[in-house]
């Protein structure tokens, strides 16, 4: 395994390291070098029985480990799951983006960078969270890797127009979402925002669909999305619930909650995911 350490200056600013945060989860910080890219990893440590399946959170497209907040802990600790949190390349403490990103960004994360990354962490089988983008990416993965189990959490499988219209009224107050997002990907903040608008808003994105993809998954599948949540509709559960092949498939659909789950209602959002990973 190939760790990249930080320097000391940078260790006073976000510090790779092993601490508890209750006395039965260990939490690891440390950096991992992929191809042109150092990612952010956080591991949690719950329990030593290697048989244990590992859930592995993926974020949204303005998300980082950090932007997780609690959620990863409250979870692991009621599963009694070891847990990894990845974050990809423009985001938090990860390298900045070296080139324009492709419309095709999704399926590179889900079939070449996710696959290298858990190779090595040594994750074989996991259990997939992802949210938003990082949702369609667990979504992708799972059309073509063996996983334990998927939780999509507000995926986007096709375009919509309420996606594009929650994205340009938030480019309408750029200002404010640099300033929100700043202390989590500090120089980047720019970069990362225009990434996310830029690809979503282009003309190549308008034919962005992968419900072809999702017939390939047969994997257990629990799919949520919030009534008002303002980047997609119910269509997008539906089209996963029917696509996919899997003999075990949830929805948990609460009517408010809005795009973000894990920050409105974490502690029902653990509920419904654990029920869900006890009884697959």
């Amino acid at each position: 395994m190939n760790f990249l350490y930080v320097t000391q200056t940078q260790a006073r600013r976000i510090t790779l390291r092993t601490h508890y945060a209750t006395s039965f989860m260990k939490i690891i910080d440390k950096y991992i070098e992929n191809d042109d890219c150092t990612h952010f990893i956080r591991q949690l440590q719950v329990t030593e029985n290697e048989v244990t399946p590992v859930l592995v959170f993926l974020h949204d497209a303005l998300g980082s480990v950090e932007q997780w907040k609690q959620f990863p802990e409250k979870l692991a600790h009621a599963c009694v799951c070891n847990a990894v949190i990845i974050e990809r390349q423009g985001s938090g403490q990860s390298s900045p983006f070296t080139e324009k990103r492709n419309t095709d960004f999704l399926h590179h994360q889900a079939y070449e960078v996710l696959p290298k990354l858990l190779e090595k962490l040594h994750i074989k089988n996991p259990i997939l969270i992802g949210h938003s983008d990082g949702g369609s990416i667990a979504l992708l993965y799972a059309s073509k890797f063996e996983v334990k189990a998927v939780v999509s959490i507000a995926a986007h499988v096709f375009l919509e127009q309420i996606t594009l219209e929650g994205i340009r009224e938030s480019m309408k107050h750029k200002d404010f979402l640099k300033l929100k997002l700043s202390k989590y990907h500090g120089e980047k903040t720019d970069a990362l925002i225009h990434a996310w608008a830029d690809t979503w808003l282009s003309d190549e994105f308008t034919d962005f669909n992968i419900e072809k993809e999702l017939t390939n998954i047969t994997t257990p599948t629990l799919v949520i999305q919030s009534e008002d949540d303002n980047y997609g509709t119910l269509r997008q559960v539906d089209s996963i619930f029917n696509n996919i092949q899997s003999k075990h498939k949830k929805k948990f659909i609460p009517k408010t909650g809005g795009h973000v789950l894990h920050l409105s209602m974490p502690d029902e959002l653990a509920k419904e995911i654990k029920k869900f990973i006890e009884n697959e």
